[in-house]
Order: C-alpha cells, then sequence, then structure tokens
C-alpha cells in the first residue's frame, strides 16, 4: 500500500508503505519537472531493500512500479541500498528491465559500497545500486565515496554511524550525473 501527497492532478510524492512481504522496508517515489522545460518529467524513487532477501526486494520494486505506472509520462530512476550484492540483484535487475526498460548503470568493478555486519571490508560487496530508464544515460563513470571507518588510510575517518569522531553511514555515497537524450514515454 502506499500514501500519497497531491498536488494538482499529479502526484509530487508517494510513499510505499513497509509490510511484511517487502520486509517491512520501505520507498519514496518523487516526482519532479526541470524548471527551463516544465514538460520534462522524472520519477525518481529512492529504496532500503531487506539485507540479503531479493524476493522481499523484489516485492519492494513492484510496489514502486505499480506507484509510478499510474503517475504521468517521466523518466525514470530507481536507485538506493537494496541490500542486494551483484550475484543476488539480478531477479531484481530483470524485473525493472522487463516491466519498465530500466538498465543498471555499473558501478566501478570490485568497489564495495558497504561495511559488512563486522565492520570488514570485501571488495564485491557492493549493494547500492542505481536503474535508470532508456532515455537517460551515466554521463561520466559513476563515483563512489570512500568506506566510513577508522585507522585505515582509504577509509572515510568519520568513522561508522554512531561513532566518534563523527556520525558517518556504513554505505559510502553513490554519484551518477545523468542526461537524457529524449521525451519520457508512457509505461
Amino acid at each position: 500500500s502506499t500514501q500519497s501527497t497531491w498536488g494538482g492532478p499529479t502526484p509530487h510524492a508517494s510513499t510505499v508503505l513497509p509490510c511484511s512481504a517487502n520486509g517491512w522496508k520501505t520507498a519514496t517515489i518523487t516526482w519532479v519537472r526541470l524548471v527551463s522545460d516544465r514538460s520534462v518529467r522524472f520519477a525518481i524513487a529512492s529504496l532500503h531493500g531487506k539485507f540479503s532477501q531479493p524476493a522481499k526486494c523484489g516485492a519492494l520494486v513492484d510496489s514502486i512500479l505499480k506507484v509510478i505506472t499510474r503517475g504521468p509520462p517521466a523518466h525514470i530512476v530507481v536507485a538506493g541500498d537494496f541490500n542486494l550484492p551483484p550475484n543476488k540483484i539480478e531477479a531484481v535487475s530483470r524485473m525493472l528491465g522487463e516491466r519498465c526498460g530500466l538498465a543498471r548503470i555499473p558501478l566501478p568493478p570490485e568497489v564495495s559500497t558497504c561495511l559488512l555486519e563486522d565492520w570488514s571490508y570485501a571488495p564485491e560487496f557492493a549493494i547500492d545500486h542505481v536503474f535508470v530508464s532508456s532515455g537517460l544515460s551515466s554521463a561520466e563513470a559513476p563515483r563512489v565515496g570512500r568506506l566510513p571507518g577508522r585507522n585505515k588510510p582509504d577509509y572515510d575517518q568519520r568513522g561508522p554511524y554512531g561513532c566518534d569522531p563523527g556520525d558517518g553511514s556504513d554505505h559510502c555515497w553513490v554519484a551518477v550525473l545523468l542526461t537524457w537524450a529524449s521525451r519520457p514515454c508512457m509505461l
């Protein structure tokens, strides 16, 4: 189920509510327009999936796609902490491709986006992903920030969330510069 904030005939923001099917996780979908050309719309979904459970993440993604396809035609970005490493994201990736023509923007190989539960590092532990509709592309290689942690030269020295001296996260930031070449189409 979802909740929406309505501003006129189209939604501006919707929230996928947590439930057992999606592992008690949630997502937010925001519709935005360009100031310079109000006919160009984007539906941007940010999600947080259940750790290492592709079926529950798939249910969450399914709820997101139902909300987006009820909205106005838009370029689509679905991104966030899917909590699925590359070897477990394929089913969700196929669903996004088949239902909406979304493709995953590959992150640099062997780059982790999160620390493991024991705060250790594994280069193949990329669980944050970015998917975009066919009218969008990455203008440059995605960038991934440094891992949080301490006492290692390549870690962000703020430490994991809640650890002094900072309040960093257990995830890296991921930055993707997107360009578009076409108008969005109805799905």
